[in-house]
């Protein structure tokens, strides 16, 4: 009677190696876009006499909405609807990325002075 053994050794080819990394990337990828929370600093204050504290209202549905100042993606709101920052007081960029939509305003703020923003459909960056 003959029996068969058969081997449990792994074999990596190059083609199984790229599908691996193709999937890191698209994970890697996915996680960025859904960044919650904070992702970079926005502007600080250089002194008591300069800042800002500024409010950002998410009053935009669903839950991947990102804040930027001049085009740098500051926050991301997942399921939260405030962020609240203290900055140098200045003329900024302010926007928001929704999908694959972004919208922004250009805002002015004076030192000494506290400002809320409401981020609205329709691509609007409201003060109140």
């Amino acid at each position: 009677m003959l029996h068969s053994k058969t081997s449990n050794t792994c074999h990596n080819t190059g083609e199984d190696m790229i599908k691996a990394i193709v999937k890191l990337i698209a994970l890697a990828f996915l996680t960025a876009c859904t960044s919650t929370g904070d992702i970079h600093e926005p502007p600080l204050a250089t002194s008591p006499d300069s800042a800002v504290t500024v409010r950002i209202h998410k009053g935009v549905a669903g839950d991947n909405v990102t804040f930027t100042i001049n085009d740098r993606k500051i926050y991301g709101f997942g399921k939260t609807s405030d962020y609240e920052f203290t900055t140098d007081a200045s003329s900024y960029m302010f926007g928001y990325k929704k999908g694959h939509q972004k919208c922004y305003a250009e805002v002015t703020l004076n030192a000494g002075m506290s400002y809320v923003f409401n981020l609205k459909p329709n691509c609007t960056i409201e003060m109140q």
